[in-house]
């Protein structure tokens, strides 16, 4: 298939949700609309609290793969799409970096969305950065970050509310680091609804900056 053909169908296939939205929103009852997570907090998840309600990501500070540090704070106004990794990348964990990797392109102009992979303390900066290497991460679009084991659980726990046999989820949050979507980063329907979902945030977060 040609390749122009191929990013015409991919196009159209990003802007149906988008469309279906702005239909829905201003002919009819939108019900369209990507949930918000936890919006009474997280009082029901054991050990954990939340200061907001709804539930927002926690302020944290790791250190990127290249050795430099690394603050969520620059994570503030954008629209993020997260990944822990387990604590082996195998086959399924690699699987879900390419599907990364695909998102990564689809989304390069989207100046307000990044991704971000946290590892625990068991993997080295040289492993990260291999990881970072084979799979283009792009600097300032795409970080892989780490952190002391304990403190990456407590975060994919308490921040992410994840369970420890979610291994292959990826988590999408948006501006105001609220939790919007989980989904299966190696089901190419679900990476399909996830893109169409980001494309709907990236609107709505243009038309709230406008308005």
């Amino acid at each position: 298939m040609d390749n122009k053909l191929k990013t015409g169908i991919l196009l159209l296939t990003l802007a149906i949700p988008v469309f279906i939205w702005l239909f829905l929103k201003f002919f009819g009852n939108n019900n369209f609309e990507l949930p918000v997570y936890y919006t009474e907090g997280i009082t029901t998840v054991a050990h954990c609290t939340s200061n907001t309600s709804p539930h927002t990501l926690p302020d944290f500070q790791m250190q990127k793969a290249n050795g430099e540090s690394f603050s969520s704070k620059v994570l503030e106004d954008k629209i993020l799409l997260s990944f822990f990794l387990p604590d082996r990348c195998a086959e399924n964990c690699e699987l879900a970096l390419e599907m990364l990797a695909n998102i990564q392109s689809v989304f390069s102009q989207e100046q307000a969305f990044q991704i971000l992979v946290i590892a625990n303390g068991q993997y080295t900066t040289d492993e990260l950065m291999s990881l970072k290497s084979r799979f283009n991460a792009v600097t300032g679009k795409w970080n892989f970050i780490q952190g002391d084991s304990q403190k990456v659980d407590h975060l994919k726990k308490c921040g992410f509310v994840l369970s420890s046999d979610q291994e292959n989820t990826l988590i999408l949050t948006d501006s105001s680091q609220r939790i919007r979507g989980y989904y299966n980063g190696i089901d190419p329907e679900d990476i399909d609804r996830l893109k169409g979902e980001i494309k709907i945030l990236a609107y709505m977060q243009e038309i709230a900056y406008h308005d």
